[in-house]
């Protein structure tokens, strides 16, 4: 039985080419369907998006949303538990002082005979006597880790808090995409509402967006924007140019104040969109994307974890020693100084199942852990795809939505023109009117739903940016 406990702890722990394999993880894929040329942007998407405001409505996001605090904090535990568990790698040391004060009853002492001691069988001394003792130790005591199973353990915490930290970065770039989401939204119905003040449905709509701009900023609720973007183009901010911004109120909108009261808008018209980014490789995604790289970590975290459940089964050796100084009485001027040293190897030979049980679970989460990896990384290839073939689309939608209300503004001009020189009745010119008013909400919309659909391809390709990003705005 310890033969094949011996060679199961080889077996796991020779390094060998399924360790080096695992180290040289790809995602198998060549390159992505949809062919966008370019490197992927180092940078964090929003600055790109040149709005001061929404850089600092997600600076101050990620300062105030609670569920990312949350997050911080779930980081400082996963390494204060790896902290923990680096202990038993060490030596421990202490110092102990003890008293002892012991009572001997005469009358109740017996000779060697199974007679009361004394002369003839009986006590002479009948008074009891008392002893206080004492010692002063230095104790040390080392777990000399020769199969490296409190390291793996150590080693397995660790990836656990890289880990967290990913996920944390993850929950980072989803909050800033729900913010700009619910910015855009919000200045979007503002610029439908001011595009017809009488029609009750766009101020809905208006109030609508700033609702729902309101609850992502209070509750943090991370809701994917139906057609995240941001940007702006000369129709739009020539029409928006009459819609002055708030800005110097920005205050209203810093997490803490007014829930009820709407967060500043810069300016009353969308920006314009960024260029588009290129894609790179799907393999960058597995250092790009914080998610896949917390996947990436619980694999190593499993694995290594396992690696501590083979030592389960091998023996422990542990080295001991005390040095100090011992008084059989204190009312003798007598005192022993003494040290010594001792080891003890336990062989680990029936635990009721447990060891064995430890490296099946161990076993079974990593494989589940690199499943799961596996999975994400697909998603993830699968959303940068989709997220570029959405914001090839959308870009083409604004464009066709501008063409359309360059015409329809063409015509709106013809019909003045003819009802100005009797050709045409007014009801040809408020049909026109009609007309580019509908144009130019559709090119809004348009224009919102590719600076979304762009914002949203930044955050499926991550980048360097996402390195951390728990970190911004930590200290405000």
């Amino acid at each position: 039985m310890m033969g094949r406990a011996l060679l199961m702890a080889l077996v796991v722990l020779m390094p060998g080419a399924a360790w080096a394999q695992d180290a040289d993880e790809t995602l198998g894929a060549a390159a992505y369907g949809e062919n966008v040329p370019g490197e992927v942007p180092s940078g964090a998407w929003w600055t790109a998006m040149g709005d001061p405001t929404l850089e600092t409505l997600i600076r101050e996001g990620f300062a105030g949303n609670p569920s990312l605090s949350l997050a911080r904090e779930r980081i400082k535990q996963s390494r204060a538990q790896s902290g923990q568990s680096l202990a038993p790698v060490l030596p421990s040391l202490s110092f102990d002082l003890t008293g002892k004060r012991t009572n001997v009853d005469p009358e109740g002492q017996r000779d060697t005979f199974g007679g009361v001691s004394g002369v003839g069988g009986l006590n002479t001394n009948t008074d009891p006597t008392t002893t206080d003792s004492g010692s002063a130790f230095f104790n040390a005591r080392l777990e000399a880790d020769i199969f490296g199973k409190s390291t793996f353990n150590y080693l397995s915490s660790r990836r656990a808090a890289e880990a967290a930290s990913n996920d944390t970065d993850a929950a980072a770039s989803d909050l800033a995409l729900a913010i700009a989401g619910a910015y855009y939204d919000l200045i979007a119905a503002r610029m439908r509402g001011g595009r017809g003040k009488t029609n009750r449905g766009q101020r809905t709509a208006s109030r609508i967006g700033a609702a729902s701009f309101r609850a992502c900023r209070r509750l943090g609720i991370r809701r994917a924007p139906a057609a995240p973007a941001v940007g702006r183009d000369r129709h739009a901010a020539a029409a928006g140019a009459d819609r002055p911004g708030r800005r110097g109120k920005t205050a209203r909108g810093s997490p803490g104040a007014n829930p009820g009261e709407t967060p500043a808008v810069a300016s009353g018209v969308l920006p314009p969109p960024p260029s588009s980014p290129g894609i790179g490789e799907p393999d960058q995604l597995l250092d790009n994307r914080p998610d896949l790289r917390a996947a990436r970590m619980r694999v190593e975290s499993a694995k290594q974890a396992k690696r501590s459940a083979v030592g389960g089964f091998l023996p422990t050796l542990t080295l001991t020693g005390r040095a100090g100084e011992q008084v059989p009485d204190f009312d003798q001027d007598y005192s022993e100084r003494l040290w010594e040293v001792g080891a003890v190897l336990s062989i680990p030979i029936f635990q009721g199942g447990r060891n064995l049980a430890g490296y099946r679970l161990a076993k079974a989460q990593e494989n589940a852990a690199r499943f799961e990896s596996a999975s994400l990384a697909l998603e993830a290839v699968r959303e940068v795809e989709s997220a570029a073939v959405r914001d090839r689309e959308q870009n083409a939608q604004l464009d066709a939505n501008r063409r359309q209300f360059e015409a329809a503004e063409t015509a709106l001009e013809q019909s003045k023109q003819r009802y100005v020189n009797g050709l045409a009745d007014y009801q040809a010119v408020l049909t026109a009117l009609n007309a580019r008013q509908q144009a130019e909400l559709a090119m809004i919309e348009a224009h919102r739903a590719l600076l979304v659909s762009r914002s949203q391809l930044y955050g499926a390709l991550g980048g360097a940016w996402t390195r951390d990003l728990h970190t911004v705005g930590e200290g405000d």
